[in-house]
């Protein structure tokens, strides 16, 4: 959600109508073909843009030098590259801070932005943005319901975007975060409120079910994680290395989750995973919630 942020405020920026806008996918669309659109001379006075989607599955690189070399003679044509990798390319050993040349490239010639979670105060802030009905208190308390999600949070922020003078409370935030019963059913299981997970359950959709269960098996490793903190006697603030939302809303229920049971919970999960496998339809999640 914040790679596309960037894609919108660009365009925006750059005040780019809908037939001087153009999006190409690396891997979809053929390399030939976004290079060619790269270098085609506009005809128009007005400002384009180019969006390149997983920049990362591109190998002419060679082309991009050729056209930086044309600018002068290409006004008003932009360009913007969105890569899927988890950090900058780099030559070598990563620590050296050596960039690849059509990476060392575009930092010299244009801006390179770097996507990453952003930390609890950046978030909050984030989302108030989106809403403002939103006050930090509340906006802290979406986050915490979506588990950090920002794609969650961003769609509920949305919807309270179109309200005006409405006061936004938690039961509010509950009614919207609920409208995901993935999420709704995955926090009432592991918060041990099984009339709750019950009534979600029938609601579950097959194709799903995959997915819950997926989620399951990641919680799972966080809480286990967590109860180690517990265990150690420390606090919220000694966590490291976890979502702020997520440890906020699991540490108060890690205690629960010795080594012992979790080991149980992955055997359960591995016999409604092989059941949702092998085609069940009835009963499956009404069996995990009453085995949990």
């Amino acid at each position: 959600m914040l790679v596309e942020e960037v894609v919108d405020t660009t365009r925006k920026q750059l005040a780019v109508g809908d037939l001087d806008y153009t999006t190409l996918t690396a891997g979809s669309d053929a390399e030939t073909a976004i290079w060619a659109a790269v270098h085609q001379y506009r005809i128009t006075n007005q400002t384009g843009l180019i969006v390149v989607r997983q920049a990362q599955k591109l190998r002419r690189w060679q082309t991009l030098i050729d056209w930086a070399g044309k600018l002068r003679a290409m006004p008003g044509q932009y360009l913007l590259f969105v890569a899927g990798e988890p950090d900058f390319p780099y030559v070598g050993d990563a620590k050296r801070g050596t960039l690849k040349p059509h990476v060392e490239l575009i930092k010299n010639k244009g801006r390179i932005v770097r996507c990453a979670m952003p930390n609890e105060t950046d978030a909050v802030a984030w989302v108030r943005r989106r809403a403002p009905l939103l006050d930090e208190r509340t906006a802290t308390y979406l986050l915490t319901r979506a588990g950090g999600s920002l794609v969650t949070a961003g769609n509920v922020a949305a919807k309270l975007a179109l309200f005006t003078n409405v006061t936004v409370t938690q039961a509010t935030i509950d009614l919207l975060i609920d409208e995901h019963p993935g999420q709704s059913f995955v926090d009432a299981l592991l918060h041990d409120d099984k009339p709750a997970a019950m009534c979600i359950a029938g609601g579950v959709d097959r194709s799903e079910r995959g997915r819950i269960i997926a989620l399951l098996d990641s919680r799972l490793d966080l809480l286990g994680q967590l109860w180690n903190t517990v265990r150690a006697g420390q606090g919220l603030r000694d966590v490291v290395g976890v979502n702020p939302f997520l440890a906020r809303l699991y540490l108060p229920i890690a205690k629960h989750y010795n080594p012992q049971r979790c080991a149980y919970l992955r055997r359960l999960l591995a016999v409604v995973d092989d059941a949702h496998r092998s085609g069940a339809d009835e009963g499956v999640m009404e069996a995990l919630v009453a085995l949990f």
